[in-house]
């Protein structure tokens, strides 16, 4: 009998994982959750160091558009219609953010994922070497 709840014991916890294939997690809607979505440069870092300001208006703003466009903007001349526009690609196996402006290229490695920010650290072959958190735009 012992050996009888054992097995049943050993059989119920392997068939939990039995034939379940994991797959990665996609991050491309998280930038732009099937649409557009608004995110504040939060934080500019460089070599370590806090080098953005902590007042809204002298923040910049990302938009990324489910289309594969991003608007980069300082946040006071949103509505201006004078953004840097670029194309972005997200590699979710590397967690890796690609921005292609017209003359150059940022590449980040995306260092963390919170529900409420994304730490984005520049790769060697980036042409910006400022390091970014981003946050999704707050309520006004």
């Amino acid at each position: 009998m012992r050996s009888y709840i054992q097995i049943l014991i050993l059989i119920t916890f392997s068939s939990c994982t039995a034939g379940i294939d994991f797959n990665n997690v996609d991050y491309r809607n998280l930038f732009h959750d099937d649409n557009s979505k608004v995110w504040v440069v939060n934080k500019v870092i460089f070599e370590g160091a806090v080098i953005s300001s902590n007042t809204h208006l002298d923040k910049d703003i990302i938009i990324f558009h489910k289309s594969g466009v991003c608007d980069f903007i300082p946040f006071k001349n949103l509505g201006t219609g004078q953004s840097k526009k670029g194309v972005f690609n997200v590699d979710s196996k590397a967690q890796e953010l690609r921005i292609d402006f017209s003359k150059e290229s940022w590449v980040y490695n995306m260092h963390y994922i919170f529900e409420d920010s994304i730490s984005l650290k520049p790769a060697k072959e980036s042409d910006s070497q400022l390091g970014l958190q981003l946050k999704p735009f707050m309520e006004l």
